[in-house]
């Protein structure tokens, strides 16, 4: 196509933008119905299709040759002499001129005919305005239509396309009747006169004249262009000037229907009807087929109250185009006459048979069918009437959706029909002509029958049997592409989706704008789970009719399917610009605002569009396919916003609809969890599994029922029966995974550490991404296998760079391994990531490093800017107070105590302990006893109150007796627990009678401390071996056996705190514990100075450790001794 006319016909300058030449063409498209004007839809089609490719880079130089010269001389001069026909009107539209072209030896040799053939298709991609005979007569030479699959591997379908269609139907222009110099511009009078065409069907005659004149300005005359003038004259009402027209056009295009019949409009407008009537007559004695003078005729007719000649001739219109609103509604205006005139007529000849039917027919054409029906019955027809007769009852049957009665008729009519012998008469023509309508009525029959009576699969086999004879007998293409269209709905109804699929291919390889056949493929795709598919047919679909809503709720379900709510919105968004509404695409909006809306007014607001949708469904059941989806929907909203009797109630309400979807039960059985229902949520999943048992959804939200039941070994039976079901289950691999973890972390076994890693990499077998990488890093850091941590953070920062838990994560191992400056890099990062996520982590490991490195302050800055982001979380406020007692600020630490202890509801016993313990730091001893007074009676199974008030008596106040009293009280509470708090009691009471000199009492506790750690650890060494808190636990040990002086014992343990890597949550810059035993030790050698340089690093570094500030008090006693 011509650069030039690409621009013209899009109606725009020429420009690269995309989205100015899509908003152009979908402008120009409300104009072209491809029905009425194919040509114009093409050359609009083709206009887009070369714009976009010229926007894409595609197509930079402008085409100033006709052809592309091939280097092959003999080619190259048959070429010329094509283009020099093409270029000579005359010799354009003479078939006789392109005969002797394609007979030349150049298209028949061997070696130049295929490049010829190829020459000559590139040529006519832009010189394509022929007449028919020419399109023909290249037809019969190079067979087009038999290698139309072939050529369309090497040039666009709808080139191809287009071509079929040249050959099959006239040009719209006469060509002969042009008048003007030989070699002028005719494609570009054409090209200017199909536009000005456009412009007047579509009613829009703001600055006509000038186009008129522009057009004129070519120097080329065609009849044509003054129908064009007529037209806008009639849509004037300027008469006079359309009347000096016709009459000139009439007087010398007598044979032309176009020009005829514009002329007869005019007396048509002028109310000479009768003359009109003549024209219109001329018209169809030239062309019998004109439609729209048989319209006309028909409506003439009724004006002349000729009933019996206007129903005629709306018959013969109604026979081309069945579905034609505007003749159907006229029909039936002359059938309200023509039922008069019968009921008279029956009134004298009760009995005539002929007289029943044609007012039975009357009846059926005005949707009267039970009037019909009555008008029938006990008829009894006679050879002569039969086959009208059977054709009446089983269509009216079918018309009333009674396919039991409507398939005998029917089936009696379609033997009638085989046994009509086409005489020529016109009546039996017709008949003939019904043989494929009736098999496809019969066809419908089955279908629907096969539904009716549940018996699917014989019906069904009756159905397409009758389809295929339908397809088969029908000589008309446009009956015939119904035909297939039912066909591929026949197919969708029994889930063939990829059946009906091949038969919309099959239409659209006929037809590419057959509308019906993209709606059926459409769905069959969306079936199927082929969203690109769907999607594609979408914007097919609308691009040909923007007017259905199907199409758009595909379309937006794909989008909501896979998460891109964005572009789901915008397809409803697009359903709203073309005035188009459901109650479908309002249930996915509500889907899309329970994903997307997070506010509580948000979702208030959400129900009630719900509850508008459900009033919308209770007046018609009709409005969305699935109404247990909207109940579905509202139960979610309900247990969103904890309002849970009302969410059972829409839960039961979708069960009730739907049964055997188990989504709705997984519901019902999450409220019931939310309610805190346990063991009734336990036996409805049982319940469940049974109904379901291998649905890896109910298998692992039972898994997830029976772990939150603390039935840890059915949830991991359940959760691996998920991976049998489905191996790639991430969510079920990470449930597995956190089982052990747990237990591994619990027991401490490295057995379920290695069970747990299986998982962990299984995750990300399946899918390699940062979440997955920083899962398994956290696995490792949980095993203090580091630098295998350490490189799962780094690869899940090469995934995504700005994830914050991975540098968060990266800077707390850099932490343990002292790597302080990396550390506060990689904390850094993740700050400044806290805009996208939120997450205490940042700050308060940052915070961390800073207490390690001396650097208080900081660390203050810190926990205060987490306090300012997450004023709600105790945590915060806590760290902030425990920095602020290492600086000896008491008064601000118990301030920011008492704040988390007034936003606490679960830690109230916890964070008074904590106030007492500052307060006794600070010296206000009577404070300090209050605190921890209030704190014991605030939770009575809470031994840490007990236990820091016996550390208080033992090493601040030097009154072991007292201590003991408390320590006693604190094991009391603790020796049935048998966990690390007991293990500490035992520890307190060793030391305490220790110093006493009860060396029984405390080898009793000794025992019950050793006892403790083979049965909960294995022993020592297996208890010791834990590396997060190795050093910690050889330091509780350590002090264990020196306070039995076990000394030998004792220094092993210290010692051996020297080679591990710090503890999990150290905030020292080094291992006190460790210096504090070696400091032990050094007393017991009597280097007593020595051992007080050590005793006093640790005090420069924290002065509330309560064991050190005991050691150098006494200290200085023995001094002063």
């Amino acid at each position: 196509m011509e650069n030039s006319r690409i621009w013209d016909i899009l109606g725009l300058e020429k420009t690269k933008d995309q989205n100015r030449i899509k908003q152009a063409y979908r402008e120009k498209l409300v104009q072209v119905n491809p029905e009425d004007n194919p040509e114009g839809f093409k050359e609009l089609r083709g206009a887009y299709e070369a714009a976009v490719q010229y926007a894409q880079g595609n197509e930079e130089e402008e085409i100033n040759e006709p052809w592309e010269k091939t280097g092959n001389p003999v080619i190259d001069a048959w070429m010329e002499q094509v283009s020099d026909t093409y270029c000579s009107i005359s010799r354009r539209i003479d078939p006789k001129e392109w005969k002797k072209l394609v007979e030349d030896e150049v298209c028949t040799a061997l070696d130049t005919s295929i490049e010829a053939k190829e020459c000559l298709l590139n040529f006519l991609m832009n010189h394509f305005r022929l007449p028919n005979c020419v399109w023909k007569v290249l037809e019969d030479e190079f067979r087009f239509i038999e290698t139309q699959e072939e050529l369309e591997e090497n040039y666009s379908k709808q080139f191809i396309n287009f071509i079929v269609y040249q050959i099959k139907n006239e040009f719209f222009i006469d060509m002969k009747l042009f008048e003007g110099d030989e070699n002028a511009d005719y494609d570009k009078y054409i090209n200017q006169y199909f536009n000005l065409k456009e412009r007047i069907d579509g009613k829009n005659f703001e600055g006509i004249e000038a186009v008129f004149t522009d057009i004129e300005h070519l120097h080329i005359y065609h009849p044509y262009l003054d129908v064009e003038k007529l037209r806008v004259a009639l849509a004037r009402e300027d008469y006079e000037r359309a009347c000096e027209i016709a009459d000139c056009l009439g007087e010398k295009y007598k044979e032309n229907t176009y020009c005829l019949f514009f002329s007869a409009e005019v007396s048509w407008r002028k109310k000479e009807y009768d003359r009109a009537a003549e024209i219109y007559q001329e018209i169809l004695k030239i062309a019998p087929d004109h439609y729209s003078a048989k319209l006309k005729m028909a409506e003439y007719y009724y004006l002349m109250e000729d009933y019996e000649h206007s129903k005629e001739f709306y018959l013969e219109v109604l026979d081309v185009e069945p579905n034609d609103e505007q003749a159907l509604e006229a029909m039936r205006k002359v059938n309200d006459f023509l039922i008069q005139d019968f009921e008279q007529k029956l009134e004298q000849e009760p009995d005539k048979l002929k007289i029943r039917l044609e007012m039975g027919w009357c009846f059926f054409q005005n949707e009267k069918l039970q009037e019909c029906i009555q008008l029938l019955e006990g008829l009894e027809p006679d050879e002569e009437n039969a086959i009208d007769y059977y054709n009446l009852a089983g269509r009216t049957y079918l018309a009333m959706n009674n396919h039991n009665n409507a398939l005998p008729y029917l089936l009696k009519w379609l033997e009638y029909i085989k046994d009509v012998e086409d005489d020529g008469t016109k009546e039996n023509q017709r008949r003939k002509k019904r043989l494929g309508y009736a098999n496809y009525t019969i066809a419908v029959c089955y279908q629907e029958l096969a539904q009716e009576e549940e018996s699917l699969e014989e019906f069904f086999k009756k159905a397409f049997y009758f389809l295929d004879e339908a397809i088969k007998a029908e000589k008309d293409d446009n009956m015939r592409r119904i035909y297939l269209t039912e066909q591929a709905r026949a197919y969708l109804k029994i889930n063939q989706n990829e059946a009906c699929i091949d038969i919309c291919d099959k239409i659209l390889s006929e037809d590419e704008g057959y509308y019906p056949a993209y709606i059926n493929r459409q769905e069959a795709y969306f079936n199927l789970k082929y969203g690109q598919n769907v999607i594609d047919d979408f914007y097919a679909a609308i691009s040909i009719y923007p007017g259905y809503v199907k199409p758009y709720e595909l379309a937006a379900k794909v989008f909501l399917y896979i998460e891109q709510y964005k572009d789901a919105l915008d397809i409803i968004q697009k359903a709203e610009e073309n005035q188009l509404e459901s109650g479908e695409l309002q249930l996915i909006q509500i889907k899309i605002n329970r994903y997307t809306w997070d506010t509580i007014e948000e979702r208030k607001r959400c129900l009630k569009l719900c509850e508008s949708l459900l009033e919308k469904v209770e007046l018609d059941n009709g409005v969305i396919e699935r109404v247990e989806e909207l109940h579905f929907e509202m139960a979610l909203f309900y247990l969103d916003m904890e309002q849970l009797e009302e969410g059972m109630e829409q839960i039961e309400k979708a069960i009730a609809l739907s049964p055997e979807s188990y989504q709705y039960y997984l519901v019902k059985a999450d409220l019931l969890m939310t309610q805190g229902k346990y063991k009734e949520a336990l036996s409805f999943y049982q319940e469940l599994e049974v109904n379901f048992p291998d649905n890896p959804l109910v298998l692992y939200d039972s898994g997830d029922c029976h772990e939150k039941n603390n039935l840890i070994e059915e949830a991991l039976e359940r959760f691996g029966k998920v991976l049998l079901l489905y191996p790639e289950h991430r969510s079920a691999n990470g449930r597995i995974k956190n089982i052990y973890l747990d237990r591994y972390r619990e027991t401490e076994k490295l057995e379920y550490f290695q069970k747990a890693l299986i998982h962990a990499n299984q995750q990300l077998e399946v899918l390699e991404n940062d979440y997955y990488f920083i899962d398994r890093g956290l696995l490792y850091l949980a095993g203090y296998r580091l630098e295998e941590a350490m490189e799962d953070f780094q690869k899940a920062l090469q995934l995504n760079p700005r994830n914050l838990f991975a540098y968060n994560n990266a800077g707390f191992v850099y932490k343990i391994l002292e790597q302080y400056d990396k550390a506060l890099e990689m904390y850094q990062h993740a700050v400044e990531e806290l805009e996208e996520e939120s997450s205490v982590l940042p700050y308060g490991n940052m915070g961390v490093c800073y207490e390690v490195l001396g650097q208080g302050e900081k660390a203050v800055e810190c926990y205060q800017k987490n306090i300012k982001l997450y004023p709600d979380n105790c945590s915060c406020y806590e760290d902030a107070a425990d920095i602020l007692r290492t600086l000896k600020r008491y008064d601000e630490a118990v301030h920011y105590y008492e704040d988390a202890l007034n936003k606490s509801k679960t830690s109230k016993s916890y964070y008074l302990a904590k106030i007492a313990n500052t307060y006794l730091e600070a010296g206000k001893e009577k404070l300090g006893l209050k605190f921890y007074q209030q704190s014991i009676e605030a939770d009575k199974k809470n031994s840490t109150p007990l236990t820091e008030l016996g550390e208080y008596y033992f090493y601040i106040s030097g009154n072991p007796k007292k201590a003991l009293k408390y320590f006693k009280a604190a094991y009391e509470i603790e020796k049935n627990n048998q966990d690390s708090d007991y293990f500490q009691c035992c520890g307190n009471l060793i030391m305490t009678y220790g110093f006493l000199k009860k060396k029984d009492k405390a080898a009793k506790y000794y025992q019950l401390a050793m006892k403790f750690l083979e049965e909960t650890y294995g022993g020592s060494d297996k208890y010791t071996d834990y590396l997060p808190y190795r050093p910690q636990r050889l330091y509780n040990i350590g002090i264990i056996y020196y306070n039995m002086e076990l000394y030998e014992q004792a220094k092993e343990c210290f010692e051996k705190m020297n080679s591990c890597t710090k503890c999990r949550n150290c905030h020292y810059r080094f291992c006190w514990e460790a210096l504090y035993g070696e400091a032990l030790l050094l007393e017991l050698e009597g280097k007593y100075e020595e051992a007080r340089e050590r005793y006093q690093k640790i005090a420069d570094c924290d002065p509330n450790i309560i064991e050190v500030k005991w050691k150098l008090k006494n200290q200085k006693k023995l001094n002063k001794k």
